[in-house]
């Protein structure tokens, strides 16, 4: 039986994680969960905190970044629920070192060159 919600002028949300979101947590290193796992707390008190964002394309999903990684979730606003969907690291941008060469530029001798 669950306890009925009491009223306040400010709505706590329940936070859950999806199995994928829990087995990337787990994965993680004791250091990196004591620091995720209170962020996800916080998110039962302020859903969109500062520094969160709004993600394109998804099923209003949103994203909190905890250093080197991004937290997905949902927020439903009827059920008063935030569920964590993913738990990803950053990918590199396209401007790092990722050991991909720059591109050659071509060039032609004199035999392929059609006259």
């Amino acid at each position: 039986m669950s306890t009925p919600r009491t009223k306040s002028s400010v709505a706590n949300y329940d936070v859950a994680l999806t199995s994928s979101a829990a087995k990337e947590l787990k994965k993680l290193s004791g250091s990196l969960i004591a620091r995720i796992v209170p962020r996800l707390e916080n998110l039962a008190f302020n859903p969109r905190p500062p520094g969160c964002k709004k993600l394109q394309g998804g099923d209003s999903e949103w994203r909190i970044r905890v250093g080197d990684y991004r937290v997905v979730y949902t927020i439903d606003n009827e059920r008063l629920l935030v569920d964590v969907t993913r738990i990803l690291t950053e990918v590199p941008s396209t401007n790092d070192d990722c050991g991909v060469r720059p591109r050659e530029p071509l060039t032609f001798n004199d035999s392929t060159v059609p006259s």
